[in-house]
Order: C-alpha cells, then sequence, then structure tokens
C-alpha cells in the first residue's frame, strides 16, 4: 500500500507514481471520450477521424478535451492528494 506524504516515499518513486497516473488517466480519459463520441455522433467520425470531413472535426475536439484532461489535470489532482491531506496548499492554489 502506498504511504501517504512525501516525505514517506523516494523522490523517484513519486515520479514513476506520477508518470503512472498520467498514462492511467490518459487512457481511461481517451476510453471515456470515445463512448461520448459514439454516443454523440456514431461510428463513423471516430473511424474516419483522419479524414478532416466536418463533422469529424468535432470529434477530434472532443477526443482532445478529454484527453488532455485525463493525462494532465486529473493526474496531478490526484497524485497531490496522494501525497498530502491538504492537496490545494500543496498544489498552492
Amino acid at each position: 500500500m502506498l504511504k501517504s506524504g512525501s516525505t514517506a516515499r523516494h523522490p523517484f518513486t513519486s515520479l514513476l507514481l506520477l508518470v503512472l497516473l498520467m498514462f492511467a488517466g490518459a487512457l481511461l480519459f481517451t476510453i471515456l471520450a470515445a463512448i461520448v463520441v459514439i454516443a454523440m455522433y456514431g461510428f463513423k467520425p471516430l473511424m474516419g477521424i483522419s479524414s478532416g470531413e466536418g463533422f469529424s472535426i468535432e470529434a477530434i475536439r472532443i477526443l482532445q478535451i478529454f484527453t488532455s484532461t485525463g493525462m494532465f489535470i486529473a493526474p496531478a489532482l490526484f497524485f497531490a492528494k496522494l501525497e498530502s491531506q491538504n492537496w490545494i496548499a500543496y498544489l498552492k492554489l
């Protein structure tokens, strides 16, 4: 089990945990984005995303928003919560 607090963990272990959270978040949010795109537009925009058709632009935007959120924002918040009980102060918000 992970210990809470950054002083209880080696910095390299914390870095590996953050990288793992980034990849897991990106994967999870990309799957979630694909589900949202399929629910909104069907399979066609998802399958023809590289064609540049007009209706696939919105699908690309949704995928980008979800993937970026899952890779950069969600892991940072979750990591701060793991590192400190007062995660808002940890992030200096």
